[in-house]
């Protein structure tokens, strides 16, 4: 297969197609928009960064990459992605690869402890 390269994607994992240079504060649980970009692609890697210590008591964010069945159009857990909670500010970004990559449309959820907020 040909290599693809994706380019300029960090806009897509936000709720609203953020441009490259915002961040997103999440306090609320969510979901990115659908990623069909990652579907057209061999393999991709995702980086989180959270820069900043988040706010709450014991907070805890957790991310689920997910793929969407072209037969039933439901998202289910991509198999073998596994994205460790985050608790606090990180030293460097969160490298998550995705080889191969099978799915015809990501998307990525997440989850946040109730009181806490955290910037991405």
């Amino acid at each position: 297969m040909a290599e693809k390269t994706l380019v300029n994607c960090l806009h897509q994992a936000g709720v609203t197609g953020l441009s490259q240079n915002t961040v997103n504060t999440l306090n609320a649980n969510g979901n990115s928009q659908e990623l069909y970009e990652f579907g057209e692609a061999d393999s991709f890697v995702l980086f989180i960064d959270v820069p900043t210590a988040p706010s709450g008591s014991s907070p805890v964010l957790q991310f689920t990459l997910s793929e969407r069945d072209p037969a039933t159009g439901l998202f289910f857990a991509a198999p073998g992605v596994v994205i460790p909670p985050i608790t606090g500010a990180l030293a460097t970004p969160l490298r998550i690869v995705v080889s191969p990559a099978y799915g015809e449309c990501y998307q990525l959820a997440w989850t946040v402890s109730a009181g806490a907020s955290f910037t991405c």
